[in-house]
């Protein structure tokens, strides 16, 4: 007999339901706060519900995702209050950051990876991580392309994180919409412009949530509001910048240790979405003087 482990991550009960083949009968159970279930069954399919009052039942679906497999016969499913509700499994994570020699141990891109799987139980294999060498605008393009295409679902979620070094480039790239510059983030073997990055993510089916974090990295807001002018995406595109699109960046690894202190530890506590993160970095990450400014902005 097959059997589904559920493990509950989120900061509150969850009521869930597994689903046979048919998408019709299901097992329906509820789960406390850090809880483990096991429940013997073939199932194809997690649909859950969130219990915000105590054992309310809130009756409109917050996710749904296939099950994870463990082995032949076995499946599990971590839920998370990452990005909302949600199955850990419909997160997909894409980072290509070129940023020098560092310890491994103590640059915080390398530690918000292993956090995310460690303690959000976002799967290996929903994880696409490029450093130094491997960040060449070819490996990013095709990569992040392939990340797009896996999230075949609207009920998953793409974190796409470019960190570095950055650039603000005369181009006639987004010429049409009267923006005269492109965004380059620094890479291996040559630069990656912003429209290599937004064409590989152009037909996802499902929101993104994009952090870049270098020098003139607001450029990319502009880019992307122009790259889907005509064309939008099918769902939100949240863009969270470490500058704005003319000013260096001079805060280190700030933002992405804001990023740890919010998706990892705050998550814990209360329901992380791509819109608090973005306003509460926006707000809070600026050099005296206010120089230097976060930006969000999500474009529809």
């Amino acid at each position: 007999m097959s059997q589904t482990t559920v493990k509950n991550r989120c900061p509150h009960r969850v009521w869930y339901r597994l689903y046979e083949s048919d998408d019709v009968n299901f097992t329906g159970k509820d789960i406390a706060s850090g809880e483990q279930q096991t429940v013997e069954g073939e199932f194809k399919s997690v649909k859950g519900f969130k219990w915000e009052r105590g054992e309310d039942e809130v009756w409109e679906p917050t996710f749904k995702s296939l099950l994870e497999p463990q082995d032949a016969w076995n499946y599990h499913v971590d839920l998370t209050s990452l990005f909302g509700c949600r199955p850990a499994s419909s997160i997909k994570v894409f980072m290509a950051c070129l940023a020098g020699p560092a310890d491994p141990m103590t640059r915080n891109d390398i530690i918000l990876i292993d956090k995310l799987h460690k303690e959000i139980g976002v799967p290996r294999e929903n994880i696409w991580m490029f450093l130094e060498r491997q960040c060449t605008p070819n490996a990013i393009y095709e990569s992040l392309k392939v990340a797009a295409e896996i999230c075949n679902d609207e009920n998953d979620i793409l974190f796409v994180y470019l960190g570095g070094h950055g650039s603000r480039k005369q181009s006639e790239v987004y010429q049409e919409s009267g923006n005269k510059f492109e965004y380059n983030l620094g890479t291996w073997g040559g630069s990656t412009p912003s429209s290599l990055v937004l064409k590989a993510i152009q037909n996802v089916k499902c929101p993104v949530f994009m952090v870049v974090d270098s020098c003139y990295s607001g450029q990319m807001i502009d880019d992307a509001k122009s790259y889907f002018l005509h064309a939008p995406l099918a769902h939100e595109l949240y863009v969270l910048t470490s500058t704005q699109n003319d000013k260096s960046a001079q805060t280190g690894w700030r933002l992405i240790q804001m990023l740890i202190d919010i998706m990892i530890e705050r998550s814990k506590s209360i329901t992380i979405t791509p819109t608090l993160i973005g306003k509460t970095i926006s707000e809070n990450l600026r050099t005296p003087y206010e120089e230097q400014r976060s930006q969000f902005q999500i474009i529809e």
